[in-house]
């Protein structure tokens, strides 16, 4: 008996059985990525939004920052320019201010 969650999706996904979309979204949640580039780009993406002069920011406002900013590629990836103003605005509203 195969034991591979991949090959069990792969079978299903030939059957029919989920639909298209549920078998391609099991894939990529359970493929192994095959560099640690994306998990590179978040420590970058990290040390350019906390830098010195920002060492008060609260880590909920820092992974909004990075949470808003690959939101923002996904969507200029999709040329979606009629709706990149309304996520610049869910931007300014989802900021929490730092209190002392």
């Amino acid at each position: 008996m195969d034991r591979c969650p991949l090959n069990w999706w792969r079978v299903r996904e030939k059957a029919g059985t989920f639909g298209p979309y549920l078998p391609m979204l099991a894939r990529r949640a359970l493929a192994a990525p095959a560099s640690s580039a994306p998990v590179e780009r978040v420590f970058s993406g990290c040390a350019l939004i906390a830098t010195k002069n920002r060492n008060r920011l609260k880590a909920e406002n820092i992974s909004l920052a990075l949470f808003l900013n690959n939101a923002w590629d996904t969507v200029r990836a999709m040329n979606l320019q009629g709706q990149i103003d309304e996520i610049y605005a869910l931007g300014e509203m989802v900021i929490v201010e730092d209190s002392e």
